[in-house]
């Protein structure tokens, strides 16, 4: 009887938590949770390797989709595979194409033969002739609405020349001299490379008109800017009536490569005479932001407009190699980090971590930072399901796990007054807000910080905190107002239902108790929603109330609050409990 009474307390104190929701989502689409899947055989291969991300988190990958490939094995082979991505909840899946068979490559070059043949015939049918057109014809027509975009080329601006980071103030650079088909890994001109940008919008747009066209990873934003600037035109890239589109007009997504821990943390310092450092996991996603802002700088300049970004490549690793920083805490920690921060912001879409597992066992010491950047570890001759997390898998499932479908608020964000060493933001779905703190890390080579806030600033008296590695721990503990933070970030849901009650209604719930699965009965209008809150506060589930009765079904036995809202206003809560 004693443990009945306790129950009904708490139910009764969630009942009195019922506070107005002030800010309603967004129309935007959720930010990606990404990742490079890589290839690990026999076994961790393509579904295996989407399932492992998924679990992890992951709401979309990246993947190749190579015209060396297809053109040996049919270009519907993958198409089982990318159906099953859609049906485990993938969605905007990223392709990287080009990359031609032997037989379609231009010579000397490793771009495409006959680029500049018609795109079409005179029927409007894609021209065969135009290899990389019709490859690309093939590919969206066949995987249409699979793929959400075509990446063109990985890394195409692969510096060969030391042009890439010069100034326009150097003899040679990108800035005001077009890149030339010796300067860069693609072996052709900037031209030929909007060339398949056009080939691409056009083909791709006709077949799927809602997929976007990406440029391929790229890491220098001079190479952006010569895009941008350019048309397709093999003669200077000057606009004409024929050539009439520059870069700027045939690009959806600009994507980005950039690995902070090269240089992102260390500046010369004369004074010193060396490099001063700041290896830590805020420096590195600060610096991987700074590189965003100088591309979108560009855009700005050419186009009076930010792009949409997607970062399909980024990490830092595990190991340090040379004086690049390099533990598991870093890596863990900036992946978390970097999620929250680009999330904060309009223009970043995803991010796809490189790369699902390492691509060497630790004990192999390889010499290459790469090998070991993966979430988890080395794949290699495991059996799936199985795995090794690394700390950097459970950052990235926490993170993604509480903050996937949600959007950031700046009202709420603003209204908490962080001080300067404390980071992080509220995000919402417009029914549960979450918060996401840490104490910013300043240290070299340490990602040891901490802070204190209380949540009382904002009328917060009760959360429910769960750690940087909640996803693997699922403990999860009822806190007061005030939180002691480090430097991983940590996660707080208020301890309570938000909404005010402002109407009441006459309502039916039965049976109750029951053993999974009551039906409840009320007077609705179009747009109420029918929630279902466990004892922490937490939203468990939820449904649209379309018609007058709606089976509420809960897996797990428990006590919870059952909730009707109407325009984000509470005007039914119930007591519901579950016995299996």
């Amino acid at each position: 009887m004693r443990s009945f009474q306790t129950v009904c307390l708490l139910l009764f104190c969630l009942l009195l938590q019922i506070n107005q929701l002030s800010a309603q989502p967004d129309n935007g689409k959720p930010f990606g949770y990404g990742m490079n899947l890589g290839y690990y055989a026999p076994d961790y291969v393509d579904l295996p390797l989407a399932e492992l991300a998924h679990d992890l988190g992951s709401s979309t990958i990246r993947v190749g989709g190579y015209h060396h490939f297809f053109d040996f094995f049919g270009f519907a082979v993958r198409l089982p595979q990318f159906e099953a991505y859609e049906q485990m909840g993938l969605t905007d899946i990223e392709v990287i194409c080009g990359y031609p068979a032997p037989w379609a490559k231009a010579p000397h070059s490793n771009s495409f033969l006959n680029l500049y043949e018609p795109i079409r015939l005179g029927d409007g049918a894609v021209n065969p002739n135009n290899y990389f057109a019709f490859y690309m014809d093939q590919l969206s027509s066949t995987y249409a609405g699979l793929i959400g975009t075509y990446q063109i080329w990985n890394e195409p601006d692969v510096d060969l020349c030391g042009c890439g980071w010069a100034p326009a103030s150097e003899p040679v650079n990108w800035w005001t001299q077009d890149p030339a088909a010796d300067q860069f890994v693609l072996g052709s001109d900037i031209y030929s490379y909007i060339r398949m940008l056009r080939i691409a919008r056009e083909v791709v747009k006709q077949n799927d008109p809602q997929a976007k066209i990406a440029v391929g990873g790229l890491g220098w934003p001079s190479f952006w800017d010569a895009i941008l600037r350019n048309t397709d035109n093999p003669s200077n890239g000057d606009l004409t009536d024929k050539y009439n589109l520059k870069g700027a007009d045939l690009v959806d997504v600009l994507d980005i490569h950039y690995y902070p821990h090269f240089n992102g943390v260390r500046q010369w310092s004369n004074a010193i005479g060396g490099f001063e450092y700041h290896r830590n996991s805020d420096a590195l996603a600060d610096a991987t932001l700074l590189y965003v802002d100088k591309f979108q700088g560009v855009s700005m300049e050419r186009t009076g407009n930010r792009f949409p970004v997607r970062i399909s490549e980024t990490n830092v690793p595990r190991k340090q190699f040379q004086d690049f920083v390099g533990s598991d805490e870093a890596q863990a920690n900036y992946i978390a980090k970097l999620l929250v921060l680009a999330q904060m912001r309009p223009d970043i879409q995803a991010i796809d971590f490189y790369a699902l597992g390492d691509e060497q066992a630790m004990s192999t010491n390889s010499q290459n930072e790469f090998a070991y950047m993966g979430l988890v570890q080395n794949l290699t001759g495991i059996t799936p399901p199985d795995y090794v997390p690394n700390l950097a898998a459970q950052a990235y499932g926490t993170v993604s796990k509480t903050l996937l479908g949600k959007h950031f608020d700046p009202t709420k964000t603003n209204a908490m007054g962080l001080p300067a060493n404390i980071r992080g933001g509220c995000f919402t779905d417009g029914v549960t807000d979450e918060y996401v703190l840490w104490a910013v890390t300043t240290g070299d080579q340490t990602e040891v910080a901490t802070a204190t806030y209380d949540f009382a600033a904002i009328n917060l008296q009760s959360l429910v905190q769960r750690n940087w590695d909640w996803s693997a721990t699922g403990i999860t503990t009822v806190i007061n107002s005030t939180v002691v933070l480090d430097g991983a970030p940590k996660y707080f849901t208020p301890n309570g239902i938000t909404g005010t009650t402002e109407l009441k209604v006459e309502y039916s719930l039965s049976p109750n108790p029951t053993e999974g699965t009551s039906v409840y009965c009320s007077d609705q209008e179009k747009g109420d929603v029918l929630e279902a809150y466990d004892l922490t506060g937490r939203i468990i589930w939820s449904a649209p109330l379309q018609d007058r009765c709606q089976s509420v079904c809960l897996d797990q036995s428990g006590n919870y609050v059952l909730v009707q809202r109407r325009e984000g206003k509470v005007i039914v809560t119930s007591k519901l409990f579950v016995f299996k």
